[in-house]
């Protein structure tokens, strides 16, 4: 009797504990896309733009990241990278951006506004 007590003590902590050791998911989607941004614009907008919170910008016509950051909420930012997509910006050629590129640079780029 005392075996069979212990045994189900053990099982239900087992149960409790496997319970509560999963992360959740969604708490980890914005942090990737990102990441995912800051990704393709080191690859790609770096050449001109300063990408990171302290980078100057290579092309003195091109603004800083954090500066873009302070002019657009997200829903302008994604409207103003969706139109540089198809047309560029002064010097700026069009990019080619799809929608989910769109958004991980928008993320990124507001997640430099954040203290």
């Amino acid at each position: 009797m005392r075996l069979k007590s212990l045994a189900l003590v053990l099982a239900s902590l087992a149960v409790s504990g496997c319970a509560q050791a999963a992360p959740p998911a969604v708490a980890m989607a914005p942090d990737t896309a990102s990441e995912q941004g800051r990704a393709y614009a080191a690859q790609t907008c770096a050449r001109c733009h300063g990408i990171g919170p302290g980078d100057d910008s290579r092309n003195a016509g091109a603004p800083r990241f954090v500066v873009i950051a302070g002019r657009y909420n997200e829903i302008s930012l994604e409207d103003r990278l969706g139109q540089i997509s198809k047309i560029g910006h002064y010097e700026m050629p069009p990019q080619q951006l799809g929608t989910e590129q769109i958004r991980n640079l928008t993320a990124y780029i507001q997640s430099l506004s954040q203290p």
